[in-house]
């Protein structure tokens, strides 16, 4: 009977107790990160015998740090995951964390993750744009990433070895073509005219075994071709390339002119002399010999017999002048050629065939007067027979 009284006694004053409802709960299993780019949460499975009323605590560190932090947005939630992307964005450092279970005034132990790097997650990207020209579609890979906040690029997190897988999947009877492409803008070109095309890209990074997630699919399509547009280019193109060509040719057709040596032209050959003439009349006037006394001017014969005739005649003739005295007004020359006897023709070797015909009775004029006779008979043209000669008594004067 006593026994009985204890036993009742005691089931009555069990409940009463507080140690008898401070058994600790089972702590959560399979603690992990399941991360993609820029999107990195924590997940975690309750113990089989929790409570349904059980609450979860977490709390994050950074590698070598002993400092547990607990995660604001994951205090008592009811949940089995806790993002905390804002508190591991930092791409080279590595990171814990840590979940316990709550219910009423019993908790569980803490179980912890393995470290976790950023640039271990998953591999994504924002989306692809696409644009057509012609017979060619343009892919431009969308890099930034919206955290919050905080806008973070692809190629910042990953800034050497990527890669990207295309697949690009026609319509109308889904033939698919793969491309493996290192840049973020993707040329895909000679397509069918007229036809629909859908593309997608996977990420990859080379040296680094991250699985990559398939953007959403985009579709676009190809115009029909137009023939006459690709005809009027075609002609364009071909103009186009003969005014150039045109171009270049007459650049260098004028650059060969301009380069050639140059004759002088005839009109200018015909004053050059007529100025050499004046030349030579100035020469003689301002020498001795009063050129102002020529009365006229006569073709010589070059040759012997008829030189020998002249020499013969009661005229004494003047010594012939050489080309040389008339072209370039030698005086000294010309006074060689004075010295010379009156009958002697050595003259007609190097002799040009002009002689001075002056007349004794003329030698007395005004220089003035006779001077212009003179201009006026000068030749015009190339002439190798045209001689000036004096009578017997004609002599120099001056010098």
């Amino acid at each position: 009977m006593a026994r009985g009284c204890a036993a009742l006694t005691l089931a009555l004053l069990l409940p009463l107790c507080p140690w008898a409802h401070a058994q600790p709960l089972a702590a959560p299993t399979q603690v992990r990160f399941v991360a993609q780019t820029l999107q990195h949460v924590l997940h975690w499975e309750p113990a089989e015998d929790a409570p349904r009323d059980a609450l979860y605590n977490v709390e994050y560190r950074l590698y070598g740090s002993g400092n547990w932090m607990p995660a604001p947005k994951c205090r008592v939630i009811s949940e089995f995951s806790c993002d905390l992307t804002n508190e591991t964005l930092e791409p080279t450092k590595r990171y814990y964390a840590q979940v316990r279970a709550v219910s009423g005034n019993r908790t569980s132990a803490w179980t912890r993750t393995n470290a976790f790097s950023p640039r271990e997650a998953t591999l994504r990207l924002a989306g692809v744009h696409l644009s057509v020209t012609g017979n060619t579609i343009h892919v431009s890979v969308q890099l930034p990433l919206r955290v919050g906040n905080v806008t973070v690029s692809y190629t910042e997190l990953y800034k050497h070895s990527r890669q990207y897988l295309v697949l690009v999947n026609r319509t109308s009877d889904h033939e698919q073509v793969q491309y493996v492409c290192t840049t973020e803008t993707i040329v895909i070109s000679d397509l069918s005219w007229g036809e629909q095309y859908c593309v997608r890209l996977q990420p990859r990074i080379i040296s680094r075994p991250n699985p990559g997630i398939w953007t959403e699919e985009k579709c676009i399509s190809i115009p029909v071709k137009d023939e006459k547009m690709e005809l009027i280019s075609t002609i364009v193109g071909i103009a186009l390339f003969i005014f150039v060509a045109l171009v270049l040719l007459g650049t260098l057709f004028i650059c060969m002119y301009i380069r050639r040596p140059m004759g002088t032209p005839a009109v200018l050959k015909s004053l050059i002399k007529q100025s050499t003439l004046w030349a030579e009349q100035e020469h003689f006037s301002g020498g001795g010999m009063d050129i102002s006394t020529v009365r006229s001017l006569s073709m010589c014969p070059k040759d012997t017999a008829q030189r020998a005739r002249l020499d013969s005649s009661s005229e004494m003739a003047l010594p012939v002048l050489d080309e040389d005295c008339m072209v370039h007004g030698d005086q000294e020359c010309l006074l060689q050629c004075s010295a010379l006897p009156a009958g002697d023709s050595s003259c007609s070797s190097t002799d040009s065939g002009i002689c001075l015909q002056i007349s004794s009775s003329d030698l007395s004029q005004p220089p003035g007067s006779e001077s212009q006779g003179y201009q006026r008979q000068l030749p015009q043209g190339d002439d190798s027979g045209i001689s000036l000669a004096n009578s017997p008594r004609a002599r120099w004067r001056g010098g």
